[in-house]
């Protein structure tokens, strides 16, 4: 299992941090989401061999929200 954080840009309510966990706990391979609309950040924990961050960052951004970083490690 892997972790990413990806900072958003555009996270300013619940209804964003509901749109983004749910949009990303409909990709194969993502186990967890948690969504800091405080720090404007996104916690993915996924398994590697069925999604990368890449796919992740581009289903925020479908969304609606700009990455504006990153930062992964294994779990």
């Amino acid at each position: 299992m892997e972790k990413t954080v990806l900072k958003a840009a555009g996270l300013t309510c619940e209804h964003c941090e509901e749109r983004v966990k749910n949009a990303l706990l409909s990709t194969d391979g993502v186990f967890a989401v948690a969504v800091s609309l405080e720090k404007a950040s996104i916690e993915i924990q996924f398994d590697g061999s069925q999604a990368t961050v890449e796919q992740l960052a581009s289903t925020v951004e479908e969304q609606g929200y700009h990455i504006v970083g990153k930062s992964d490690s294994a779990v």
